[in-house]
């Protein structure tokens, strides 16, 4: 996105992604009215996103037993869309060729340093690329985030989140379902027209150290540890 915007400007960018292809990438995201703003200034997405869905809102429910408690209208200022993350990505990368922009894959960084008012990236396969200016959106444990702010140790929030998208039949309301337990909550929402459901399955637990946003987990304990649901949340476990 970031990228895009500098385009559309007029600036030269190249984008350096560590990944060896823009492939499939995570579950379900949900972008509310303000980040759509942004997408449809940039040319991303039409007024109707292709292959999103519009939220009618959120129900909160009691999770051991699936009573409704309360629903939450769509925001006035503009209603939520759910996306699939490889769709908002494919649409991401159409707007950025179109605008001129290149990506690189493979390219991870090693490590960054400032020299002589430019920014020198060292990749791990080798060479160097040298820029005016760069953006680093390497996550927590990225050498960018480390040049800025100096070495640092992620700390444990307690909080494990199950990610999953289930093959659905296109019934049901296309909004946000929340199921609520001590300790631990459900959310689903359903992704391109309503043929997949995602699935957020999040719990407080003090035993989890794995730390990836790709660990794999499997679906007899998923459904184990969220056994007391019902309702919405139950049926797609």
């Amino acid at each position: 996105t970031a990228a895009v915007a500098l385009a559309r400007r007029g600036a030269r960018v190249r984008v350096l992604e560590q990944a060896p292809g823009l492939g499939e990438v995570g579950a379900g995201i949900q972008i509310s009215q303000n980040g759509m703003v942004v997408l449809r200034a940039l040319g991303v997405v039409d007024a109707v996103p292709e292959g999103a869905v519009r939220s009618e809102g959120v129900e909160l429910h009691d999770g051991p037993s699936g009573r409704l408690v309360t629903r939450l209208r769509p925001p006035a200022a503009g209603p939520t869309w759910y996306f699939h993350r490889a769709d908002l990505l494919a649409l991401l990368v159409r707007a950025a060729e179109a605008s001129g922009v290149t990506v690189k894959t493979g390219a991870q960084a090693v490590s960054v340093a400032a020299s002589g008012g430019a920014a020198v990236v060292r990749l791990s396969g080798g060479g160097a690329e040298e820029t005016a200016c760069l953006i680093g959106a390497d996550g927590v444990r990225g050498v960018t985030r480390a040049h800025v702010a100096g070495a640092g140790e992620p700390v444990f929030s307690g909080q494990v989140a199950w990610r999953a998208v289930v093959p659905w039949d296109g019934k049901g309301a296309s909004c946000a379902v929340l199921g609520m337990a001590p300790g631990r909550h459900v959310v689903t929402y359903p992704l391109r027209g309503g043929r997949a459901m995602n699935l957020v399955a999040v719990e407080e637990r003090d035993d989890w150290r794995a730390e990836s946003w790709r660990q794999a987990g499997e679906a007899a304990e998923l459904r184990g540890r969220f056994a007391g649901f019902e309702g919405g949340a139950g049926e797609v476990l």
